[in-house]
């Protein structure tokens, strides 16, 4: 039977996180030992490549794994999902809609195991305050890497030399391979990965250009790179281009931009 508010099972008025006697409320050993509820929405092969049974046997360890789901309608129609403190959660993973938040009344904690958070979490997410780990920063260091690798194949002009090799069988006359210093690359869109690419190609010698809309200018500065103003200037001036403009940018892309 439920106690009257103030009044615990044992009798004993508390307030303000005291006791009647005056001494502090401690939490009970039990309180104290209670593992978070959890949610995971990762499909079983990514989990194993993500976590693997170690990871996964770590996370039933810290948490009470509540609902173990493949995607967002197996959540939605989960038994325990109503449970879920934390959901963990990767590529692939459902939108956080104000719907689906329905659904999950005590969610406190989004933990995605991938990058950008901007397919997952919008207004809703934020209005009720629920915190989103992003894991973007570091994911993005890999990524800068590659752009470089791809960067510097293109500024030795590998990837046409290679389509030569295979079409015409022989090889392309080595006298007139580029060199990398001093060349212009040219970064479409200037977010994150974009700023990490290019401290990796100042470190080769190349002159970095950008072109971003949305950017501030003392972004540019910060990173020693030139802004150009309109994108056909910057592929005017550019030997390689890199692309880093998100699929579908919100509300499109300016105009004669």
């Amino acid at each position: 039977m439920a106690s009257p508010a103030g009044i615990r099972d044992d009798g004993s008025a508390a307030r303000d996180g005291r006791t009647a006697s005056g001494a502090p409320d401690r939490p009970t050993p039990a309180a104290v030992a209670r593992r978070p509820a959890v949610a995971v929405v990762i499909t079983p092969a990514l989990r194993e490549e993500l976590l693997g049974p170690a990871g996964w046997a770590e996370l039933n360890e810290l948490a009470d794994v509540v609902a173990d789901c493949r995607d967002g309608s197996e959540l939605a129609a989960h038994p325990r999902r109503g449970e879920a403190e934390v959901l963990v959660c990767s590529w692939g993973s459902p939108r956080l809609t104000e719907e689906l938040l329905g659904r999950l009344p005590r969610l406190s904690t989004v933990l995605p195991a991938a990058g950008s958070v901007r397919g997952l979490a919008g207004d809703t997410v934020w209005e009720r305050g629920i915190t989103v780990v992003s894991a973007a920063d570091a994911n993005n260091e890999p990524v800068a890497d590659y752009v470089l690798a791809q960067t510097v194949l293109a500024l030795k002009d590998v990837h046409r030399r290679s389509r030569r090799i295979v079409t015409e069988r022989a090889l392309p006359p080595l006298e007139d391979v580029p060199g990398i210093r001093g060349r212009t690359v040219g970064l479409v869109s200037f977010g994150s990965v974009a700023q990490k690419a290019a401290r990796r190609l100042h470190r080769i010698g190349t002159e970095v250009l950008a072109w971003d809309p949305y950017q501030g200018d003392e972004v540019f500065r910060a990173e020693g790179v030139t802004r150009v103003a309109r994108l056909p200037e910057l592929i005017a001036r550019s030997a390689v281009l890199s692309v880093h403009t998100p699929p579908a940018a919100p509300g499109g892309w300016p105009r004669g931009r």
